[in-house]
């Protein structure tokens, strides 16, 4: 088949202004318009060139050549999305939508729990969102729980260990509650910007279930405590399954 005759060419020339190379894109369209453009790089004038000759020769019913810095892969994954839209637009915001909701997400690096607290400790230091108070009960808690588990990574960390390590301490329901708030604060802060050491923050739901690790007491009211109108009978009567005050959150439940 014979190659079709060139519409356009390049001429390379000095530019009088800078004294450096330049090249001219020249030619005239199917409609007349005559094309005098001019560029410092060769490949950029090669790739004007090859899209006004496509433009041209598509009128003869050959597809149309365009200058594009995608590869032959790239070219073929863009015809075959725009064929599933409806509108050309809508390819920007299907991909802004996956870069927010359904992209892969996944773990480059992510560092041992001492390591990511060391950086968690100075951006404390450095952060004014925070009181000072806030800052001081989130490092002892921290550090805490860091040195009473395994020196895991960040993204190994599960609920379940979290959930063993709350219930090993002895000490209040609140207490456990802060502990939790602390450590969820610690794994939301390593999700976010560039760190991204986890996917999951390993203290969801792990809330809702700091009374079910608290150990319940049975209590009996001593006389003098009863309240008008119990009999010695009742008055003696253990509660059942009420925790003892300070205890799971007692003031909480009642």
């Amino acid at each position: 088949m014979k190659a079709p005759k060139a519409r356009f060419k390049i001429v390379p020339f000095t530019n009088p202004r800078t004294s450096t190379p330049s090249w001219r894109v020249s030619g005239t369209r199917r409609n007349g318009q005559r094309i005098r453009e001019n560029y410092a790089r060769a490949q950029e004038a090669q790739f004007r060139h090859t899209e006004l000759e496509g433009e041209f020769h598509a009128a003869n019913g050959v597809a149309a050549l365009r200058a594009t810095r995608l590869t032959d892969e790239q070219v073929g994954i863009a015809e075959a999305a725009f064929k599933r839209l409806e509108q050309d637009q809508d390819l920007i915001t299907a991909v802004d939508h996956w870069l927010r909701t359904g992209k892969p997400k996944t773990i480059k690096e992510s560092p041992r729990l001492d390591e990511a607290l060391k950086e968690y400790t100075a951006w404390l230091a450095a952060t004014t969102e925070l009181r000072s108070l806030a800052k001081k009960r989130l490092r002892s808690r921290l550090a805490h729980c860091v040195s009473n588990s395994a020196n895991s990574r960040v993204t190994d960390v599960l609920p379940l260990h979290i959930e063993k390590y709350l219930a090993r301490q002895d000490v209040t329901a609140n207490t456990k509650d802060g502990y939790c708030r602390a450590i969820s604060s610690f794994f939301s802060w390593c999700m976010q910007g560039k760190r991204h050491w986890c996917v999951n923050n390993s203290c969801a739901g792990i809330f809702a279930r700091v009374d079910r690790l608290c150990d319940y007491r049975v209590r009996t009211v001593d006389v003098a405590e009863a309240p008008t109108g119990w009999n010695q009978a009742a008055a003696t009567r253990p509660f059942d399954r009420i925790p003892a005050l300070g205890d799971c959150g007692a003031n909480r439940l009642l």
